[in-house]
């Protein structure tokens, strides 16, 4: 046989064609990726100045990355003190509030709040000198009796406003009432006793040790959320139970209307008024909240166009009598506070969702969503590393409960 006349080639290496046909083929991948880019359409209209703008963003952000927070690619291992740029929230937090980039993102033009809940905007510290003024309506009751560090540090408790006479227990003793279910049960007790018999080991300005203990009941820490056994079943049990005991220490009229004045929105749950008797009903609600909002209308004027809409919900796991009264009360209510999104709710093509933290685990929809602009409502600790934005979909930032990360 002739031997071949085909040049012969050392290590599998390619000729001049070829490489020249594959790098022809990297740079159009990367101009058809770049063209996709959820960011393309205002690089493409960026204005001389914008392009500037841009440019000094990003040499900030690469200057905060060695030296705020400052874990780069290096043969060591990061210290304590350096994190990623990139990390997780929870533990970020406190960077990104020193950060410069966040500054300026503080200072950017917004839109509209679009996931946000009402009984976790602001902090509990703050509700709690409203708590103490109510010393005989104001209850508190534990999932456990208070006997050693471990029951403080497991347990759950909720708050509520009750009339004076409820029958109460001490969370101090071994006998303790834990059956919260029970119509004759006595697990209650009033928040002055139980602040009068906590540890008296801790302080913070002017509350007290239990006040200090029990907003970290009501927050999700970087241990709660990223502990090394932890779950998102149980992340998601920490968030209920933060939310449950918050609710409490606002569900009476008048820090209601304190806090529709303070966080200027939205919703909460059927709540007693002061006396713990008289009950403020889901209209009684929607009047304060309207009288408030017209309150800072006329307080900030032009400066601030403010509104907001109130999503009605209920948790799922209420029981089937209590879902039929919401949804009879939310029928009401659209009576008596018409507008015209019946007709959007018609059509089912919906605007945007909270969260899609599973979007991505369903790679047919992800293009559907993009192309009927579906927006993401995204918070930062359901969405801090998915990659929805390189994706196509389209994203909106939000709080969702800010009261609650630490």
């Amino acid at each position: 046989m002739a031997p071949s006349t085909r040049p012969c080639r050392k290590n599998g290496s390619k000729t001049v064609g070829e490489r020249t046909t594959a790098m022809t083929r990297k740079r159009e991948l990367l101009a058809d990726e770049r063209e996709s880019a959820w960011d393309e359409p205002a690089r493409q209209r960026a204005s001389s100045l914008e392009v500037q703008v841009g440019e000094v963003i990003t040499k900030l952000r690469e200057h905060e990355r060695f030296e705020l927070f400052g874990n780069v690619g290096r043969e060591e291992l990061p210290r304590p003190d350096q994190l990623d740029m990139g990390g997780k929230f929870l533990v970020n937090k406190q960077r990104i509030e020193r950060s410069i980039i966040f500054e300026i993102a503080c200072l950017m033009p917004k839109g509209a709040h679009l996931h946000l809940y009402f009984n976790a905007e602001l902090p509990a510290e703050k509700l709690f000198p409203y708590a103490q003024q109510l010393k005989n309506t104001m209850f508190i009751r534990s999932k456990r009796a208070l006997l050693k560090p471990q029951d403080l540090a497991e347990t759950e408790i909720q708050f509520n406003v009750l009339p004076k006479d409820t029958k109460t227990g001490n969370i101090f003793t071994e006998n303790y009432d834990i059956n919260w279910k029970s119509p004759e049960n006595a697990s209650w007790m009033k928040w002055t006793d139980f602040r009068e018999q906590f540890p008296a080991d801790m302080t913070f300005g002017e509350l007290d040790s239990a006040e200090c203990w029990a907003p970290e009941k009501m927050i999700i820490t970087p241990n709660k959320a990223y502990a090394e056994h932890q779950t998102t079943n149980g992340v998601w049990a920490c968030f209920n139970q933060g939310t449950r005991a918050f609710k409490g220490l606002m569900n009476y009229a008048s820090v209601y209307r304190w806090y529709i004045g303070n966080a200027k929105c939205s919703w909460t749950s059927q709540d007693p008024a002061d006396d713990g008797v008289g009950k403020l009903g889901h209209n009684e609600q929607m009047e304060i909240v309207c009288e408030e909002v017209e309150k800072k209308k006329q307080q900030y004027g032009d400066r601030f166009p403010f509104g907001l809409k109130i999503i009605y919900c209920t948790p799922r796991s209420i029981p089937h009598a209590k879902m039929k009264s919401e949804l009879e009360d939310c029928i009401k209510l659209k009576l008596a506070y018409p507008d015209f999104n019946l007709y959007d709710a018609l059509l089912l093509n919906a605007k945007r969702i909270g969260h899609g933290y599973a979007l991505l685990k369903h790679p047919h929809l992800v293009k559907k969503y993009a192309d009927a602009k579906i927006f993401l409502e995204l918070c930062p600790i359901s969405n801090e590393l998915l990659e929805l934005l390189a994706a196509g979909l389209h994203c909106t930032l939000n709080a969702d409960n800010p009261a609650l990360y630490r």
